[in-house]
C-alpha cells in the first residue's frame, strides 16, 4: 500500500519529476544540494481537497512534517502524475479557474510572498483531479442509483437537481474499498529551506517558480490589458444599437477570457486518466447504473490554445462566471444565446487579423430547433468535434447525447490550427 505522506531526498523523486519537468531536474541536478534539502510527498484520493480556501491540506492532519511546509498556507508544490484544478466555491458549485497539469507548479504566489517577507492571502481551492465535471446524459434515474448504491457507499441524501451535482456522485463512487481502480494523486511538496539560499547558483531554480507564477497570472494581466479591447467592444454595441443584458455582456467578457487561453472552458474527457478516474466511472454507468442508449460522456475544464488543435464549450445552461452579474433562469437561453452571437460576430469583423479572436472559429448550439438557423442543432456537434469520436469508437453501440441540457445555450470555441 502506498505510503499517504513521506519525507524523500531528491534521488528518491528524480525519476518521477524527469517525467514531467525534465527542465527543473536539469535545474536541481547543477544546485549543490545539503542533507537538509528533503522533500516531502503526498499522496490523495480523486476529489481529495489539496487546498481548501487557500490553505494546505495533508491528508495526515497531525502529521510532523508539516511543521516544515507551514512557511506559508500553501508551499510550493509539483504535482507528479495527476492533473487538479484550482477553483472557488459558489454555493453549491464549483466555478473553475485554472486546469493545472503534471509538472505544475502551484502556491508559487505564496512561496514568492514568503520569500519577500509579504503575506499571503487567497480563497481558492485545489482539488486532486477535476472537480467542475459532469456527464453530458441524465444520471438522476431512482432506480439506476439504487443499482449505485447496492455496489457503492453513496449517501442517501444525495440530490441530483443540476449538472454541478453530478461530482458528488462521481466522488462517492470512487471511495474505496469497493472502487476497482487504484487513482492517485502525487504532489511534491518543497520545504522551507529550499527557498531560503541566496546564493547565485540558485536563481534558476527561483527563475523558474517566478516565470510558473507569471503564467498562472496571466487571468488578471489579461483583465487589465483587455481594458481597450473592451472599450471598443462597447463602442460597436451603441453603434449597433444593440441592448443587452448586463449578464450578456458579462458573459461575452468572459468568452473573449476563455478565447485568450486564460479561463477554462469544457471538453469531453476522452480516454485520459489524468484527471478523472474515467474507465471505471464510465463502466458505473454502463454496467451498473444502466444507462441506456447514450454513451456516458464525461466533461471536463480545458484551457483553450490557439496554437494546437483545440476544441471546448461554454454553456449558458452551466454557467461558470467568475465576476459580473447573476444570470436569469431561463427555460430556452435561445434569445440570449442570440444576442451573444450578433456580438460575437461584430467583434469578429472588427477585430485586427492577429487577435486571437480573429484566429478563433465560434459555433452556437441549442438542443431545439432554430427555425431562423441562426443556431445549429446539438446533433450536429459529433459531426464538427473530432474530440467525440473516440467516444463513438469506446461506445459503438450507444449514441451522442444531444439532449443533454448542458447543450441549451452552448458555444462551441475552437481554434484555426
Amino acid at each position: 500500500m502506498r505510503t499517504e505522506l513521506e519525507m524523500l531526498d531528491w534521488s528518491d523523486v528524480r525519476e518521477a519529476v524527469q517525467k514531467v519537468n525534465p527542465r527543473l531536474v536539469n535545474i536541481i541536478d547543477n544546485l549543490k544540494l545539503s542533507p537538509q534539502h528533503k522533500l516531502i510527498k503526498a499522496t490523495y484520493a480523486f476529489g481529495d481537497l489539496i487546498v481548501k480556501e487557500g490553505h494546505l491540506c495533508l491528508p495526515i492532519q497531525e502529521s510532523k512534517l508539516y511543521t516544515q511546509l507551514n512557511y506559508s498556507p500553501i508551499p510550493l508544490s509539483l504535482l507528479l502524475n495527476k492533473s487538479s484544478e484550482v477553483f472557488v466555491q459558489n454555493h453549491d458549485s464549483a466555478l473553475p479557474l485554472n486546469r493545472l497539469q503534471p509538472g505544475n507548479f502551484f502556491g508559487t504566489f505564496e512561496a514568492v510572498n514568503f520569500m519577500m517577507h509579504k503575506p499571503a492571502a487567497s480563497i481558492w481551492h485545489v482539488s486532486a483531479g477535476a472537480r467542475s465535471i459532469f456527464m453530458l446524459p441524465k444520471i438522476s434515474d431512482l432506480s439506476g442509483i439504487k443499482r449505485l448504491r447496492a455496489h457503492y457507499p453513496i449517501a442517501h441524501n444525495l440530490h441530483l437537481r443540476s449538472l454541478s451535482d453530478h461530482w458528488s456522485l462521481f466522488r462517492q463512487i470512487t471511495q474505496k474499498p469497493l472502487f476497482d481502480f487504484d487513482w492517485k494523486s502525487e504532489v511534491l511538496f518543497f520545504p522551507k529551506v529550499w527557498l531560503m539560499n541566496k546564493s547565485p547558483a540558485w536563481y534558476p531554480f527561483y527563475n523558474l517558480m517566478w516565470e510558473a507564477m507569471w503564467n498562472q497570472a496571466q487571468y488578471a494581466m489579461t483583465d487589465f490589458n483587455f481594458r481597450n479591447e473592451w472599450q471598443s467592444c462597447l463602442t460597436i454595441i451603441d453603434q449597433k444599437r444593440l441592448k443587452p443584458s448586463p449578464y450578456i455582456m458579462d458573459t461575452v467578457k468572459h468568452l473573449l477570457h476563455i478565447i485568450r487561453g486564460v479561463a477554462p472552458f469544457f471538453s469531453p474527457t476522452a480516454n485520459s486518466e489524468i484527471s478523472v478516474p474515467l474507465s471505471e466511472l464510465q463502466r458505473a454507468f454502463t454496467d451498473i447504473y444502466r444507462l441506456e442508449h447514450y454513451q456516458p460522456t464525461i466533461m471536463s475544464p480545458a484551457l483553450f490554445n490557439i496554437d494546437e488543435p483545440s476544441t471546448g464549450y461554454y454553456s449558458l445552461a452551466f454557467p461558470a462566471l467568475i465576476s459580473g452579474a447573476h444570470p436569469v433562469k431561463s427555460a430556452s437561453f435561445m434569445p440570449d444565446l442570440k444576442m451573444i452571437k450578433l456580438i460575437m460576430d461584430y467583434l469578429s469583423e472588427n477585430s485586427p487579423a492577429l487577435s486571437p479572436l480573429a484566429q478563433t472559429l465560434l459555433g452556437y448550439f441549442h438542443s431545439a430547433k432554430d427555425k431562423f438557423q441562426d443556431v445549429l442543432l446539438s446533433t450536429e456537434i459529433p459531426n464538427r468535434d473530432s474530440d467525440f469520436i473516440q467516444e463513438h469508437d469506446k461506445f459503438p453501440d450507444r449514441r451522442f447525447c444531444a439532449a443533454s441540457p448542458f447543450w441549451r445555450g452552448c458555444i462551441q470555441i475552437r481554434s484555426k490550427v
